[in-house]
């Protein structure tokens, strides 16, 4: 693996995993249907093996006495910044990644060119810099490591664009609602080159609530994980990968009922579901999905993934509640509330 994380250190302990449905629908991610869809994950899901470590705080950013951070929710990192998308100040802050002191900022509310109304990604760039995806102002930002507008791609051809990966030939893969072709390829004009799904004929019969996941991007390789659900898909460009990942423990895709109120039916979760991968991140070849689960430690999970053939490696447990995690090298970015919004930097200790 060449992610920096340590290896063969502390404890280990082998915990079984919940034992789930695999999916809701009759067709589930975690077992070939035999149906013509690209076969996926055979057999009974890893059990997770925790590393019993302790971790090094490198620098923490919020708190109580702390306005750098009002309602953050978005991470990116490179090996010199973080990335931060602020959705209280609706700004991007990047962070020095030795110190977590503030580098810059960038962004306002609003829709002119250096305003956001809705942003739901942001992933590295190529150059250091990063990429913002405001769905809402039909554009993606793209701005440089010193916080310089580089360009924007309009996205007028996509409709509503939730998660981004970028590819290393400037062209960018962007989830959208559509059922039947999620993702679109679109170059750096906007213009939409293809359009493509996952190799399950069962994703376009989710509800759109079910049908959520994040992306993890680095180079050409790229990642779709469920929230909720028992499942990931690798990619590279726009080729699926030969195999398809399962998450070392998942919950369920939610119940969901549907009510009327006057002339509209809404349609909703019917309880709370706790997510299977609440953020994903790729470090080197390595995919780190954050688990959420209903257990003693929600949200404080790690499992480690070999992104290039889905084999489960090991898991860590965090020291805090997370909201959301990036990890990159040998570091881990936490953003969690204690009870105010902060950023940490840890470290597994060696």
């Amino acid at each position: 693996m060449s992610s920096r994380w340590p290896r063969g250190f502390g404890n280990f302990v082998s915990v079984p995993r919940r034992r789930t449905l695999a999916l809701v629908l009759a067709c589930a991610v975690a077992a070939a249907c035999g149906n013509g869809d690209r076969a996926v994950a055979h057999g009974a899901a890893p059990a997770r093996v925790v590393a019993v470590t302790r971790w090094d705080t490198l620098w923490s950013v919020g708190g109580a006495r702390d306005s750098t951070l009002l309602n953050p929710f978005l991470l990116s990192a490179t090996d010199s910044l973080v990335y931060v998308y602020d959705g209280g100040a609706r700004r991007l802050v990047a962070l020095s990644a030795a110190t977590g002191a503030p580098v810059w900022r960038f962004g306002r509310q609003g829709s002119g060119p250096g305003e956001f109304r809705g942003v739901r990604d942001i992933k590295r760039a190529g150059d250091g810099g990063v990429l913002v995806l405001d769905p809402r102002n039909n554009r993606i930002t793209h701005l440089d490591r010193g916080g310089a507008v580089v360009s924007r791609i309009p996205l007028d051809q996509v409709g509503h664009a939730e998660q981004m990966a970028p590819l290393p030939d400037g062209r960018m893969v962007l989830l959208t609602m559509s059922p039947e072709s999620a993702f679109a390829v679109v170059g750096a004009d906007g213009r939409v080159q293809r359009r493509f799904s996952l190799p399950w004929a069962g994703f376009a019969k989710l509800d759109p609530i079910a049908r959520q996941g994040f992306v993890a991007a680095t180079g050409g390789t790229w990642v779709y994980g469920f929230s909720v659900g028992d499942g990931w898909y690798a990619f590279n460009g726009d080729r699926p990968a030969h195999f398809v990942g399962r998450y070392a423990e998942h919950t369920d895709f939610p119940k969901m009922e549907t009510t009327t109120e006057g002339d509209r039916s809404i349609t909703h979760m019917e309880e709370y579901n706790a997510c299977s991968g609440c953020s994903l991140s790729i470090s080197g070849k390595t995919l780190v999905v954050h688990f959420g689960g209903y257990g003693n430690a929600p949200k404080r999970t790690l499992d480690r993934f070999d992104v290039s053939t889905g084999k489960y490696v090991d898991s860590y447990q965090l020291p805090i509640e997370a909201k959301a995690v990036e990890a990159t090298g040998d570091h881990v970015y936490v953003l969690a509330e204690d009870p105010y919004p902060v950023l940490m930097a840890l470290r597994p200790r060696r």
